[in-house]
């Protein structure tokens, strides 16, 4: 059970997740479901959602195959990933008998009990990118829009990024509203708890004017770059507090201002229903 959140803003992409996983009865609220994939010429973001076992292991057969990877188009690094998640399908199919593996038995296998899908973010020639892909059909599907959730708390993390996302926003901004989503969705969603976690990819042009782009010319090293890193937990543990306490107060007088409104128009209606009594049926 997770909740990813992923956000593409004017100069990063912002990825937040929950940090719970259920093995059997036991429940880990400490998992670390965002990461830095690192390529030839620069670093990417990949988050996982599901079964944790088989998509950890995709993660690290999607690490293995970037190392070696310089990245020039956008099929090249889908590629790695695909070929990652097919090689663990593979396995699992092997693990149940191979041919013997029935269709209706796959079908539940992959749809429900070792179903997992990988998020991925990163930069390429100056362009933002966010593709995911799951384990049942192991087809890439690139982001359209500005944001885009997965897990079970996807439903209603797409509302919530739906009303207050908008085109274009500063990192800061980005970050504070994935972490908001990711929060709301641990409060009402079973499933999703434990730690916030957070992860940015910016983009370092091929530039005069940036300051580790010179830093990074003058060591001979590739722009443009695609930098990654996940955020210090203190700071993003730090942050979700105050958001929390902020949204609670906030939703105290929300909740007062529903109700009058709700009363008035009662208010309004209410002689109306009384002398007519046979239209409300």
């Amino acid at each position: 059970m997770t909740i990813v959140v992923g956000l593409i803003g004017k100069e990063s992409i912002v990825l937040a997740s929950d940090s719970q996983s259920t093995y059997g009865v036991a429940k880990l609220l400490n998992a670390r479901k965002i990461g830095v994939v690192a390529f030839e010429n620069g670093t990417a973001l990949v988050a996982q959602a599901g079964a944790a076992y088989p998509a950890s292991r995709a993660v690290q057969l999607f690490e293995r195959k970037a190392k070696s990877l310089r990245v020039t188009d956008s099929e090249s690094f889908i590629k790695a990933a695909r070929d990652s998640v097919l090689e663990v399908k593979h396995c699992l199919i092997e693990g149940q008998g191979g041919a013997a593996f029935s269709e209706d038995r796959r079908e539940q296998f992959f749809r429900c009990d070792y179903y997992f899908k990988l998020m991925v973010a990163y930069y390429l020639n100056d362009q933002p990118f966010i593709f995911t892909i799951d384990s049942y059909d192991c087809l890439p599907v690139h982001l359209k829009s500005d944001y885009v959730a997965m897990g079970c708390g996807d439903t209603l993390a797409y509302y919530l990024l739906s009303e207050i996302v908008e085109l274009g926003m500063p990192f800061t901004n980005c970050m504070a509203r994935a972490i908001y989503v990711v929060e709301k969705v641990k409060q009402n969603v079973e499933g999703c708890g434990g730690s916030t976690c957070v992860g940015v990819v910016h983009n370092v042009p091929d530039s005069d004017d940036d300051y580790t782009a010179k830093v990074r010319r003058s060591k001979g090293l590739t722009l443009p770059y695609s930098s990654a890193r996940v955020l210090d937990q203190n700071r993003i543990s730090d942050i979700a507090r105050r958001l929390t306490d902020v949204d609670f107060k906030c939703r105290k007088d929300r909740n007062k201002q529903i109700i009058a409104m709700i009363q008035g128009v009662e208010a309004d209606y209410q002689n109306e229903w009384d002398e007519s009594p046979e239209e409300v049926q």
